[in-house]
């Protein structure tokens, strides 16, 4: 038998021991570090790859999509639009003057008709040569037909909360002015679609206000008041 030389730990020198040691050291130092290396360069190619790679929104973005994305923005501004512009119109041609008013108590309407009226009970009319004036107090506001070129409302002083008028059917004030111990007040509201021209500001409401009644006109006053 060959005679094998086995190396025994125990007889090694102590500066073989101090060289072994130190080599198993640093190979397991230089295997952590390779490993700690490593982790990072795959979190940098990771972040690089997650920073190229596309989720299905951003490829719709991009620049072969860019034509249709811009189209599909101005198809839905087109869509908003137009809602919006059918609101408004609604919201102007909803006329809640009536509707409004006819809570108030001890309320007489009058509504200035350019035609013969004749279709509808309940009411009092005061022809005049050009007009009608058709007086009613809590009749429905049935003027089915009829060519409405204004619309007035009379009622006591006492009954009259000028801030909660104003604020309910969004009045803005355009003019305050006395004439005769009786303040008129001008003002307008987006919420209904006729207007005059008053001086140079646009209305669509007039109040004449006494020490003991209240005329509200839509777009104003007709007559005297």
């Amino acid at each position: 038998m060959e005679n094998c030389k086995i190396e025994n730990k125990n007889h090694l020198t102590f500066s073989e021991k101090i060289t072994k040691k130190y080599d198993k050291k640093y190979s397991q130092n230089t295997y952590k570090n390779y490993g700690e290396k490593r982790i990072k360069n795959k979190e940098k190619i990771y972040k690089k790859s997650s920073k190229n790679k596309c989720t299905k929104i951003d490829k719709f973005f991009k620049k072969d999509c860019k034509f249709f994305a811009n189209f599909c923005y101005l198809f839905l501004a087109v869509i908003f639009v137009i809602i919006s512009t059918l609101f408004v119109v609604q919201h102007k041609n909803s006329d809640n003057f009536f509707g409004y008013f006819s809570r108030i108590e001890n309320a007489e309407f009058c509504y200035v008709v350019n035609d013969n009226f004749t279709d509808k009970k309940d009411v009092r009319i005061v022809s005049t040569m050009n007009c009608q004036f058709v007086y009613f107090n809590k009749t429905k506001d049935d003027f089915v037909g009829a060519d409405i070129k204004y619309k007035q409302v009379s009622f006591p002083l006492h009954n009259f909360d000028e801030k909660s008028v104003l604020e309910n059917l969004n009045i803005s004030i355009t003019k305050r002015e006395y004439v005769n111990g009786i303040s008129i007040i001008y003002g307008y509201s987006p919420n209904f679609a006729k207007s005059i021209c008053v001086g140079n500001a646009k209305i669509n409401f007039q109040f004449a206000i006494n020490d003991q009644t209240v005329t509200i006109g839509y777009p104003m006053i007709f007559g005297a008041f």
